[in-house]
């Protein structure tokens, strides 16, 4: 199931960066906004399983309260973002690209 999805995520870029001249506007909104709904259920899970879930098991709290913390701290965490300073971080991680 992962390739499936590197696979679908790598022919959305590369359509997404004009690879695909043919791909009508509305497609690639469409990919796009897949694309950042991922990225926003991994931020969440991220948040949700390093960080809130070990907490809240730890004080008795609910999966329920535990999804509904990791929301507002995700919510939290985006509104504190340096982006320029993070674009940085990540061009460093990445070797430049």
């Amino acid at each position: 199931m992962a390739d499936v999805i590197d696979n679908e995520e790598l022919i959305a870029t590369r359509k997404l960066n004009g690879v695909d001249d043919g791909l009508y506007k509305e497609e690639k909104e469409e990919i796009l906004n897949k694309m950042k709904h991922k990225y926003k259920l991994a931020l969440f899970m991220v948040i949700r399983n390093s960080l809130v879930m070990t907490r809240g098991i730890t004080k008795g709290k609910t999966m329920k309260e535990i999804n509904k913390m990791s929301y507002e701290t995700m919510c939290s965490v985006l509104t504190m973002i340096d982006y320029d300073q993070a674009e940085k971080f990540y061009k460093e991680g990445n070797g430049g690209k």
